[in-house]
């Protein structure tokens, strides 16, 4: 950790601070403030204690007088931003609703998006560059730069992209994209158990936060080829906001394929890119998926028993007998118009 030259904290009207509270609930979060000396409520009165107004994106915020339950700091010097890469482990301070939110950057993002994770409460977001600084700690009148963490990677480590399971209508078994927040203590049992945050929206990483169990936990698929999503039987489709159970029927064709949902037998069209193949996650091992999975098995919802169902006619077959049976109808019709027609020329 080194210091950077600072300047002095000055707590006289007009100067502009940093705020924070030491009992506030959300903890480690700065706001920019201004001191103020408090109206005149008296004409011949000089003493007027000086206050602080909190400064607000959108708003005006009311004068408070001082208390020691607040911590002051003069704004952070910018000399040092232009210096230094904001990388995976750095510490940063992450602009977030009208203050400057300490917290670990654990995944960057294309060019200049980095996920961002706080402790409390605890969350990951997905900021720009530019709603980002390096966390600088006020000491002794000291700037002292936070060095970089090493970031571990353990399979499920904070703002791992994961996969979490889920039943909808008729108990269907579906995948849901998520993020590893945190991993919790679980003082009942040795299973370990994370805090996710469901996607609803993966590009922007906004979601509902879960603490699914760690069967309904998975690691997302692996790339696969062209080749291999062309000589599967058994594929998934991102349909909706989660990955569901088909099967492709018939060929490609610019860049598009009919599926058959599994669960509820329709039939519908998907890009090419929304389809990938259907795997299981297995003693820690993704497998290739062989035959139908049972909905709502414990297979699905993460266990390493499989339990699949019998294999039913394909829907292919299903037309050909019904055409057999058309079939067979018309040829009978046909034979009774003959013999009514026969009938007729005889009278």
């Amino acid at each position: 950790m080194r210091s950077l030259p600072s300047e002095r904290l000055s707590l006289m009207e007009g100067c502009r601070v940093e705020i924070t509270y030491k009992q506030n609930r959300f903890k480690k979060v700065w706001y920019k403030a201004i001191i103020e000396l408090e109206p005149q409520t008296k004409p011949k009165s000089r003493f007027r204690q000086r206050c602080v107004r909190v400064l607000k994106d959108d708003s005006l915020t009311p004068l408070s007088a001082f208390t020691h339950k607040a911590s002051f700091r003069p704004i952070p010097t910018k000399h040092y931003e232009d210096r230094v890469d904001i990388k995976e482990g750095s510490i940063v301070d992450a602009h977030h609703k009208d203050g400057w939110w300490v917290g670990l950057v654990v995944k960057q993002v294309g060019d200049d998006k980095f996920l961002v994770l706080f402790d409390s409460p605890s969350d990951i977001v997905l900021f720009e560059r530019r709603q980002l600084r390096v966390h600088l700690d006020w000491v002794d009148e000291t700037w002292w730069v936070l060095p970089r963490r090493n970031v571990q990677k353990p399979m499920f480590i904070s703002g791992a992209m994961v996969e979490v399971s889920d039943k909808i209508d008729k108990g269907e078994v579906v995948w849901f994209p998520a993020l590893i927040i945190k991993e919790i203590d679980d003082d009942e049992g040795d299973e370990k158990k994370y805090v996710v945050k469901v996607c609803v929206n993966p590009s922007s990483f906004e979601g509902i936060k879960k603490r699914p169990n760690m069967r309904s936990i998975r690691p997302r698929p692996p790339p696969f080829t062209a080749e291999e999503l062309k000589s599967v039987e058994y594929i998934e489709v991102f349909h909706g906001t989660s990955w569901r159970q088909g099967r492709v029927m018939g060929s490609m064709f610019r860049g598009r394929c009919k599926v058959l949902l599994e669960a509820t037998d329709k039939l519908l069209s998907f890009k090419i890119s929304d389809i990938r193949p259907s795997k299981v996650w297995e003693d820690g091992v993704w497998k290739p998926r062989e035959s139908p999975l049972t909905q709502g098995s414990e297979d699905e919802m993460g266990s390493s028993s499989s339990t699949f169902s019998p294999v039913s006619n394909s829907p292919r077959e299903n037309v050909k007998l019904i055409l057999h049976i058309l079939t067979f109808f018309n040829i009978i019709i046909i034979i009774i118009f003959c013999i009514l027609l026969s009938s007729h020329f005889d009278i």
